[in-house]
């Protein structure tokens, strides 16, 4: 029964990650230009990001709070259901001219980033202790369907909406709005028996022992710590630069359209590499993959460095790579944390470090674009060279095994 309600959430998770991903981008693909048309100051261009990253280290300690109390079910549908309103919301004070609204909106449109990410652990409450990394990558895997259908998607939309006077870098937003209401619906609708509460029966009656175990076992809270630091650098290298790129590709006169299809890959290149990415973790362990995640990092930044601003396939092929060692550090990083807590406290701890990975997530991204204005866009890629061999040395830090259970 239990392996049936595992395969059962994989595909509402499935469905809900495919829906939720034709939006993920929009904040970030013209959240920074639109910042810098309001404005009018473009070392204030990753403000935007910031505020839907604020937005979404807020909700990701709601919605873990939520889903400790109540299950994946509550807390996921909140998160994607504040997320449309958020997204609705931009539009409407884009409208009206409403600079005020118009932050709030994007920090509201925050929630269903949240959700999205938060999805994946909903996936590996039923999981075998082998399938752990494997169940990550399914639920992560399909949110690239979405993100590739999006930018078609959107020029359907622009076409059809320019004629009653809604900007081209708004309908981004309306996609985003229908895409994290379906996600609430399907979440909400479908999402039962909730996978939490069936984990938290499972093990009840080893509640207090469970409980303190991961309290007082020194390895335990030494990995967790591991694995969020791992999260958070690599969070904190894709979206600094990711944030940054449309900024250098508008200036350097690319089309919106050219910058839509460079982020619409590079979130492609976060997701869809997760084909493979569990199995190989579950197979080889996150050491060797942490260090993996590392060098592609380095491998892209430096061809951002030496790359001109004009050349579009560089810069494609750079942010698809960081896209994919976002993926393999995230999901290594993710695998690290899910195997040393329990279902008792997973949501609850899970929440709440994800509040830090957001957290992180926003102040790199408000800061990166005066740090872009003060030393360039070349110098400030140099930073991340930096911050990627930090992660190389933690990949070194020996991962050692508890008895922690699922």
């Amino acid at each position: 029964m239990t392996n049936n309600q595992y395969k059962k959430t994989l595909i509402v998770v499935i469905f809900s990650q495919i829906f939720s991903g034709l939006g993920l981008s929009a904040g970030i693909s013209v959240g920074a230009i639109l910042a810098k048309q309001i404005i009018g100051n473009e070392s204030l261009s990753g403000l935007p990001s910031m505020l839907f990253t604020l937005g979404s280290a807020f909700f990701a300690y709601l919605v873990g709070k939520i889903s400790g109390n109540h299950g994946r079910r509550i807390g996921l549908s909140t998160g994607f259901f504040i997320g449309s309103l958020g997204s609705a919301g931009v539009i409407f004070a884009y409208k009206t001219n409403s600079i005020f609204l118009i932050m709030l909106s994007l920090f509201l449109y925050g929630a269903g980033a949240a959700a999205n990410l938060l999805s994946r652990y909903a996936g590996t409450d039923l999981a075998p202790d082998n399938k752990k990394a494997t169940s990550i990558s399914v639920a992560m895997v399909f949110t690239t369907v979405g993100v590739l259908a999006g930018p078609f998607i959107l020029n359907f939309i622009s076409s059809n909406l320019l004629h009653i006077g809604i900007k081209e870098e708004l309908s981004a937003f309306i996609l985003a709005s229908l895409g994290y209401f379906l996600s609430f619906l399907i979440i909400f609708i479908f999402m039962r028996p909730d996978p939490l509460m069936l984990s938290i029966k499972k093990n009840k009656e080893s509640k207090l022992k469970v409980d303190e175990d991961v309290l007082k076992d020194n390895n335990a809270k030494r990995n967790i710590l591991l694995s969020a630091l791992v999260m958070i650098i690599v969070q904190v290298v894709m979206i600094s630069i990711m944030t940054m790129t449309p900024i250098h590709m508008n200036g350097h006169h690319h089309s919106l359209n050219s910058i839509n299809l460079v982020i619409g890959i590079h979130i492609a290149s976060m997701f869809l590499p997760s084909l493979i990415t569990g199995r190989i973790i579950d197979k080889f362990g996150t050491k060797i993959m942490i260090a993996l995640s590392s060098l592609i990092f380095i491998i892209s930044t430096i061809i951002a460095i030496v790359s001109p601003g004009s050349s579009f396939l560089m810069l494609l092929i750079s942010l698809a790579l960081l896209g994919l060692g976002w993926n393999i550090g995230f999901i290594s990083g993710t695998t690290m944390l899910v195997k040393y807590t329990s279902g008792l406290n997973r949501a609850k701890i899970q929440g709440n470090i994800d509040i830090f990975i957001a957290l992180a997530g926003a102040l790199a991204s408000g800061v990166s674009g005066y740090f872009v204005f003060m030393i360039g866009f070349y110098k400030f890629l140099g930073l991340f060279l930096v911050l990627s061999l930090v992660l190389l040395v933690l990949s070194f830090n020996k991962e050692k095994h508890n008895n922690t259970r699922s």
